[in-house]
């Protein structure tokens, strides 16, 4: 497949994807300098998603012109992380009825794999808490935060047991154990990396997973910022000490990952 930038290519008025292959050899959209008869527009990017699912997200930025296609972070997300979350969710993967939460959507990369992955049966839920504001590493980073929401959504709402919650985590997880009813199988914490929000997010998480199950924190040797007071390694390895009899951690690295053994 190839994809034609229109604002590169003048002679172009709208996005094009020709795509070979499919049904009739001729491909969808019209991917030629001479348009094909049977090419159809898909300004709203819907029979592109049919086609290629979540991977549509990627020819969004080409349509609206405000940001620029980059590789998927999900993808690099299953090959990093992946392992690991199979090794210590996977006993969970297609089970009905269990519930997961993270602080943290972002563009959704990891909700998009939990789903596909772990929270597959139809009554599995999903609840994805985040204020899509950006927080200050992302600021540092010089990243532009203008589209979370919409790629997010976008992109996740092909799947049905995803709820987003948009909120800040201080004030979604108070109120969660009221609202839904429910003790979480699994929890990941990936919101601000600010140590004091890491530790607050941690303590309110605690309290919502039940006996045996997972939470799994980000980003522990996260170095952007220049006072270690302020990384979000001191909040979890301080976390893991104060919580130590009631956690059982099993493994530490880039994440850490423990299941809850007790209140």
């Amino acid at each position: 497949k190839m994809v034609f930038d229109p604002h590169n290519n003048p002679d172009r008025r709208h996005l094009v994807v020709g795509m070979k292959a499919l049904p009739g050899r001729v491909g969808y959209g019209g991917g030629h300098v001479v348009r094909d008869v049977a090419a159809q527009d898909d300004p709203t990017l819907e029979k592109l998603r049919s086609l290629i699912g979540n991977d549509a997200a990627l020819y969004d930025g080409f349509w609206h012109n405000t940001t620029k296609m980059k590789v998927p972070a999900h993808t690099e997300t299953g090959k990093v992380h992946g392992p690991n979350w199979l090794k210590f969710l996977g006993h969970l993967a297609g089970r009905p009825d269990i519930v997961g939460l993270e602080i943290g959507t972002f563009r959704g990369d990891s909700a998009e794999w939990m789903c596909e992955n772990i929270f597959t049966h139809e009554t599995a839920r999903y609840h994805c808490v985040d204020p899509f504001t950006g927080s200050v590493e992302h600021k540092v980073a010089g990243i532009d935060c203008t589209r979370l929401e919409a790629d997010s959504r976008m992109r996740l709402a092909v799947f049905p047991q995803v709820k987003i919650i948009k909120g800040y985590s201080q004030d979604v997880l108070r109120d969660f154990k009221v609202a839904f009813k429910v003790k979480l199988d699994f929890i990941y914490i990936d919101g601000s990396h600010i140590a004091r929000d890491v530790m607050r997010d941690s303590v309110l998480a605690f309290d919502l997973v039940k006996f045996g199950g997972v939470i799994i924190w980000d980003d522990l040797a996260w170095e952007a910022f220049p006072d270690p007071l302020d990384k979000p390694r001191i909040a979890v390895e301080s976390f893991l000490k104060v919580y130590a009899r009631h956690l059982k951690v099993v493994h530490l690295g880039w994440q850490a990952i423990a299941i809850k053994t007790s209140e």
